[in-house]
């Protein structure tokens, strides 16, 4: 079974470096809401950076099920009902019957 990807592989993947910039970007909007004494703009920030890593786990969870599923293959097996119908339609047209004499056939 194929290992997962290695943690410098995860480290320089596009949707890393773009989590990382969001988080970076939310925590530098964080400290200038701190240094401006702006509480709504310190709020924002730290809700962006908790959003930029729950949106970064999410996407790598649904690599690895991708990843999952794609290694494996699920079989359903169903039960016709119709199926005894049609063999009993196929039983009674077979042509290797021999058939039947009727009161008005005659020799």
């Amino acid at each position: 079974m194929k290992e997962g990807r290695s943690f410098l592989e995860k480290l320089n993947s596009r949707k890393f470096l773009a989590s990382a910039a969001a988080f970076l970007a939310s925590i530098s909007g964080s400290i200038a809401g701190i240094v401006t004494n702006n509480e709504t703009l310190s709020t924002v920030g730290l809700v962006c950076g908790v959003i930029s890593a729950a949106i970064y786990a999410a996407l790598e969870a649904s690599v690895d099920k991708a990843s999952i599923a794609s290694q494996y293959t699920e079989t359903t097996v169903t039960k016709n009902e119709t199926k005894n119908t049609t063999t009993n339609l196929t039983k009674d047209l077979n042509p290797q019957q021999t058939p039947q004499k009727t009161d008005t056939d005659e020799d």
